[in-house]
């Protein structure tokens, strides 16, 4: 789907080109923060597959607020964090 496009297409033409027109490896990639969205990141997955499990595999609206909720709390964090 889209995300496979994203980072095959998206990330991935920009950095061959890159590498074609300058004939060296980019290697000036910022990894501030990304240990942070990655611990967001399996923590939503942890409590999704919890979830799902305690619910029989039936998702009920209070769980989509919850996710709601977590990404609006995520966005705020990352944006707090820029300031």
């Amino acid at each position: 789907g889209s995300n496979t496009f994203n980072v095959l297409i998206g990330l991935g033409v920009p950095w061959a080109l890159y590498t074609i027109i300058y004939g060296e490896d980019y290697s000036d990639l910022s990894v501030e923060g990304v240990d942070e969205s990655l611990t967001w990141m399996v923590g939503s997955l942890i409590l999704y597959i919890g979830i799902v499990l305690c619910s029989r595999f039936r998702l009920r609206l209070w769980h989509a607020i919850l996710f709601d909720a977590l990404y609006v709390g995520y966005v705020v964090h990352i944006v707090a964090a820029c300031f």
